[in-house]
């Protein structure tokens, strides 16, 4: 694929939209409000992606905002799917947060000087920074944006005019961010949302190996942390589970085995990502206890802002076998593998004295 890079002029003409804006502090409001109730906040997030799409006059069934980018390490999604990532709320939501948390902690430490983010995966709306720019000024937070799909990048500029927020804009990039070279490397936030479920398909891991180095030291890094873990379920106790209306009952229907893979920023400045294979053998009372292998992924982002189970469809668990009396699993070897397909590859043990299956 050729690859595109471009740097937005700051002399665009500025579109300030008063119903737009209006929509946007709203957001911010209740992203950021202790108080707000869950149907507020999908109705505000549901309205907010629908007053773009109107002024933007998308129709997202048009075939290129359903084109997804194939790069030589992983898959950057369609626009059309990139601007729904805005209604999966309790995502939204922490991710904003922490993104403001680490954007005060870097004020606090650099009184003076604004904070810098380096954003990657925008996606056409920028959405995981745009309400931060009705909390701080330009003077206060400086934004380089690094968008693969031509499609989203031509909207993420348009919602720029749109918000009339260019001063806030330092960079922005049409460019694969897994063979991006930095310029500048005083970004202060490196913040990266380009995954799916179990991190499979999209680069999130192949980006944050590539930028890490390039920045400095003290940079910090957006989720802060994500954690690949083998679980056991049972099934039957999992959905008691999720029925379960009393906040006083506990129902454990899972046991974590081991975390099988994992990215910080710690890994990656020591160069120690594990990319290699680790087989877990089941014994027989988990055997019997439990009938379903998953993966289940925790997102630390900053501090206490976590994305945990079943929270967002970046932490739905990946249901991987269902164990059967005919084909009995006595463990599994897993390892990540990086290229046009990251995944989670997972060989299933059927025997206990032949390897993983093939």
């Amino acid at each position: 694929m050729k690859k595109i890079f471009k740097t937005c002029s700051r002399t665009l003409p500025m579109q300030h939209n008063n119903n737009l804006v209006a929509i946007l502090k709203n957001v911010a409001e209740l992203i950021f409000s202790n108080t707000h109730a869950y149907v507020e906040l999908k109705d505000v997030l549901s309205k907010w992606k629908e007053s773009l799409e109107l002024h933007h006059k998308l129709d997202m069934n048009s075939p290129e905002y359903n084109e997804n980018v194939y790069l030589e390490e992983g898959k950057a999604i369609a626009t059309r799917w990139a601007a729904l990532c805005i209604e999966d709320l309790i995502r939204t939501k922490r991710f904003v947060r922490a993104v403001r948390k680490a954007v005060d902690a870097v004020l606090h430490k650099q009184a003076g000087k604004p904070a810098t983010i380096m954003y990657v995966g925008t996606g056409p709306f920028a959405t995981l920074v745009l309400p931060l720019t009705q909390i701080f000024s330009p003077s206060e937070l400086q934004l380089d944006l690094i968008e693969v799909n031509t499609e989203s990048f031509k909207l993420l500029n348009s919602t720029i005019d749109s918000y009339g927020i260019r001063d806030f804009i330092r960079n922005c990039y049409c460019a694969d961010a897994t063979q991006f070279r930095v310029d500048n490397d005083d970004v202060d936030i490196l913040l990266v949302e380009c995954l799916q479920q179990a991190l499979a398909r999209e680069p999130q891991v192949k980006i944050v190996e590539n930028l890490v180095p390039q920045l400095k030291g003290d940079l910090i890094l957006i989720p802060e942390d994500i954690t690949l873990s083998l679980a056991l379920v049972n099934t039957k106790q999992q959905q008691s589970f999720m029925h379960n209306l009393d906040s006083e009952k506990v129902i454990e229907f899972y046991e974590i085995i081991d975390t099988v893979f994992s990215i910080n920023k710690e890994v990656i400045q020591k160069n120690s990502i594990q990319f290699n294979s680790q087989t877990n053998l089941f014994d027989e009372e988990q055997l019997r206890e439990y009938n379903r292998i998953s993966i289940f992924t925790e997102m630390r982002l900053y501090e206490d802002e976590i994305l945990t189970y079943n929270e967002s469809g970046l932490t739905i668990p990946w249901d991987v076998n269902d164990f059967t009396s005919k084909a009995p699993v006595y463990g599994v070897t897993t390892n990540y593998v990086t290229g046009n397909d990251p995944k989670l590859d997972i060989k299933l043990i059927r025997t206990r004295e032949t390897g993983p299956d093939q």
